[in-house]
């Protein structure tokens, strides 16, 4: 008899909150506002949006090919893998698209799993130390706006970061003992490939780590928030709105710890929505105009994904 395949925690989690989320958004959203907004989007600054969105991808896609290494690499087919991971990761609920950065790699440019797992955990924990950097000027300069546990927050999360980072640096330089040839390991069972792997994986830290590139790694990846930041102020600007910078820093920031979590819902809905109300709200934003902020820039967020799924698609054929 062949038993029922269970449903995975992080799934159930993320449709039982994108439903609930969607739920309150049906019953609460003034509908022909937000359609208004959209049909009369300022045309000039959402195709600036999306010239920065597209200036955002290729900027990842250049971290990843400093990580990566490898002057044989196509850039036009790291472009396109940068581009498809992009979308699915919006995509895929429960962070199941950061698995397809794997998949793709290995399909397109026929790199292993552990080197490219250790490139994407290295590109995270950049990304993770720059908001850890900006964090600190937010909270310094607004910090009797901001609510206790906001700052809290921020605090454990840049205290977190600060120590992992170190630890990892501290294990990747001290000197191997034993066996230092990952493929050494001659096992053929599940904790003999596991245990290549893993080991593949730290030499690909290694790797990047010897290379010392922190220094363009993050201007890149300062870049690239800044796109974020400045990507969400011309979406917001575009529907009617007039949003400060400072907004839209707070907003990415949120999103930040709730897209980490498995509730992330399919196409990034409910995490998109509760981020961008509460940052909205914290600064006074009436809750029906943070709403229509909330829904209308994921419309358009949307929209941009999807052809940034297509380009990829479009520049990964027939390789």
């Amino acid at each position: 008899m062949v038993k029922p395949k269970r449903t995975s925690l992080p799934l159930l989690l993320s449709v039982l909150f994108t439903a609930a989320v969607a739920a309150y958004v049906a019953t609460h959203l003034d509908w022909e506002r937000s359609v208004e907004r959209l049909v009369n989007a300022h045309p000039s600054w959402l195709a600036l949006a999306l010239a920065i969105f597209g200036v955002n991808y290729a900027l990842r896609t250049l971290r990843f090919m400093m990580l990566l290494g490898s002057p044989a690499i196509s850039v036009r087919g790291l472009l396109g893998v940068t581009s498809l991971y992009g979308m699915f990761n919006y995509l895929l609920p429960a962070k199941s698209g950061e698995l397809t950065y794997l998949v793709l790699v290995r399909r397109y440019l026929n790199i292993s799993i552990p080197e490219s797992t250790a490139t994407l955990i290295t590109a995270r924990i950049f990304d993770f130390g720059v908001v850890a950097l900006v964090l600190p000027v937010v909270l310094t300069a607004f910090f009797s706006e901001l609510p206790s546990w906001l700052v809290s927050g921020s605090v454990i999360y840049c205290i977190t970061v600060v120590s992992a980072g170190a630890l990892l640096l501290l294990f990747l330089r001290r000197r191997p003992v034993g066996v230092t040839d990952p493929d050494s390991e001659t096992g053929r069972n599940g904790l003999g490939k596991f245990t290549r792997g893993w080991r593949k994986m730290v030499t690909g830290l290694r790797t990047i780590d010897r290379r010392r590139q922190y220094g363009r790694l993050w201007l890149v990846t300062a870049a690239i928030w800044l796109c974020v930041y400045a990507n969400f102020y011309c979406i917001v600007v575009s529907i009617g709105f007039d949003p400060s910078f400072l907004e839209m820093i707070v907003v990415s920031i949120l999103l930040v710890p709730l897209t980490l979590l498995p509730i992330q819902g399919l196409a990034n809905v409910g995490t998109h929505e509760a981020a961008w109300v509460t940052a909205l709200s914290l600064f006074g934003q009436p809750m029906e105009d943070a709403l229509t902020i909330a829904v209308t820039s994921h419309v358009v967020l949307l929209a941009f994904v999807l052809l940034l799924g297509v380009f990829g698609t479009i520049l990964l054929r027939n390789r």
